[in-house]
């Protein structure tokens, strides 16, 4: 009630109810957050949202590791489960005990979240094909690219990178090194040599982001490389 009384849209009823789910909007929903421990609770509601909505993205949460596949089973895309999250706390309270540093205990625990997510990942698809893969607008590709030392990128922070700015394409990821990954990330992450990074557009603005990630041209060359006609001499050709 407090909630509701500062303007959030709160609707109170059973979630697995074909009438509260259509109340809330659920037929125009990109995404729903499933959030109920109770497993049965949320395998109906699962079932119900899939009918009401095939585009759904659907996350769940599930109280033990068992309870997952019957989730993903029924639809959900992505399963969060308390014991695995409560498992990866202990993890890093064990090897904090040892005095290891913050980047480390969080690599480790990054590299288990994610063999444990890419196993969940293809569960779905291989009972879901016709939606495991992409469900980007057509036209819209993404790719991965290698940071060049020398690049226009290189050691620059994201917000100052151009990707945005100058071609339109949006970094979606940041593979750095052997164990480091970064989802989403921030403006003032730095861009380093030798990363990998994940960037989605259209086929237009990935072409014209590719010169970004490449060494630099010769100092003499003042304006910006005709992609299409010009090489690092600055001589058009064909």
């Amino acid at each position: 009630r407090a909630e509701k009384a500062n303007g959030l849209p709160i609707f109170y009823g059973d979630a697995a109810r074909q009438e509260v789910l259509a109340h809330a909007g659920i037929r125009q929903a990109r995404q729903l957050a499933i959030c109920v421990s109770d497993h049965e609770a949320g395998l109906r509601t699962v079932e119900m949202a899939r009918r009401l909505n095939h585009e759904l993205h659907i996350v769940a949460r599930a109280k033990n590791m068992s309870n997952v596949e019957p989730l993903i089973k029924m639809g959900a895309h992505r399963v969060v489960a308390e014991e695995f999250a409560g498992s990866l706390e202990m993890v890093s309270c064990v090897l904090n005990e040892y005095l290891l540093s913050k980047e480390v205990i969080d690599d480790n625990l990054s590299s288990l979240r994610g063999n444990q997510q890419a196993k969940w990942q293809a569960l779905f698809e291989t009972l879901h094909p016709a939606e495991g893969g992409t469900t980007l607008p057509t036209g819209i590709s993404v790719e991965l690219r290698k940071v060049h030392t020398g690049s226009a990128l290189a050691n620059k922070p994201l917000f100052e990178s151009g990707l945005r700015t100058k071609t339109g394409t949006t970094v979606v990821a940041i593979q750095r090194g052997e164990g480091i990954f970064i989802p989403n990330p921030r403006a003032e992450e730095l861009l380093l040599p030798d990363d990998h990074v994940i960037i989605m557009g259209t086929t237009k603005q990935l072409a014209s982001a590719g010169p970004l990630f490449t060494p630099l041209c010769a100092p003499a060359l003042a304006a910006p490389p005709v992609v299409s006609d010009a090489g690092c001499g600055g001589e058009k050709h064909g």
